[in-house]
């Protein structure tokens, strides 16, 4: 029997929730994941604001300019871990006149730095309402279903607001560089979570701050409190499915850019995934391409 993660943590729990065969794949059978310039991307602003929040950088615009010390980190980083990264990563967004390969390198280089500066102008407003200052890339981790440790690392943990008195309820936060919002505040619910749990503080709000704002929206606030006992319940269902074996397949419009999608039926079938399973001697080519033509002339989309 396949040995199951010694911890769960808030990836693994969407990653179930989502599809029960990229679950399996990616936490139980451990198979290669594509590479995603995407994650790369992401991966720099998270490091360049950790940067910032340490160096203090964020209390001053100029940093945030062409030719700050911010910016350039950014660049730097990015960088970095795209010379030690696969050469055939996979980008995503859509194509434009100005982009016309999406949102590959040359796009993150043009829009990560407007990215540190919306996170700088708001923590700039953080300081003038009051928030203090917060713990950043705090790991936190609580005894889940069945005493399993969860893990969590949460991107900022505000304390409670230092003006009023006797407050206990902290903040946390979570930024985001993705174009979508999440349908549901379940992560910031488990982050919220692991601080009642194990730091003697409530958390009675969290925040989703989309980066991108391009919905007119940076910060999408969420009161927390009437979402963790429904967090409660789905962990415990979650963890007795995971522990039960059965991990089926839910196949959608994602499927085309899963990361493991190299390895399951039908990731390879709506990702045009054959042809790497070809090169790895796994899949059988001229199957799989008369299948998703098949599957494209019913109306399916990728």
């Amino acid at each position: 029997m396949t040995k199951l993660p010694g911890y769960l943590s808030w990836s693994q729990l969407d990653s179930f929730a989502g599809c029960g065969r990229k679950y399996e794949l990616s936490y139980l059978e451990k198979v290669p994941k594509g590479p995603r310039g995407y994650f790369i991307g992401g991966h720099a602003v998270h490091e360049t604001i950790q940067e910032s929040e340490s160096a203090g950088w964020w209390a001053d615009v100029d940093r945030f300019q062409k030719g700050g010390e911010a910016e350039t980190f950014f660049h730097l980083t990015f960088e970095k871990e795209l010379s030690e990264s696969a050469s055939d990563l996979l980008w995503g967004g859509r194509k434009s006149k100005a982009h016309p390969n999406g949102e590959d390198a040359a796009w993150w280089h043009s829009n990560g730095p407007s990215m540190l500066r919306r996170y700088s102008a708001l923590r700039r407003e953080d300081e003038a309402k009051g928030y203090g200052r917060p713990e950043t890339e705090l790991k936190v981790s609580f005894a889940g279903p069945g005493g399993k440790q969860v893990l969590g690392y949460i991107d900022q943990l505000f304390p409670p607001m230092a003006h009023q008195v006797g407050a206990s309820e902290g903040r946390v936060r979570d930024y985001k560089t993705g174009s979508s919002t999440p349908p549901t505040p379940l992560q910031l619910a488990l982050y919220g979570k692991a601080v009642r749990e194990t730091m003697e503080m409530d958390v009675r709000w969290g925040e989703f701050v989309k980066l991108r704002s391009n919905d007119g929206r940076l910060v999408h606030e969420v009161d927390l409190y009437p979402w963790y006992p429904v967090l409660d319940k789905l962990m415990t269902e979650w963890d007795e499915a995971i522990r039960s074996g059965v991990y089926l397949h839910r196949p959608g419009f994602l499927c085309g850019t899963c990361d493991v999608g190299a390895h399951c039926d039908v990731g390879r079938l709506l990702g045009g995934h054959d042809k790497e399973q070809a090169e790895e001697g796994k899949g059988q080519p001229g199957d799989v391409a008369q299948a998703a033509t098949s599957g494209a002339a019913g109306g399916s989309s990728v």
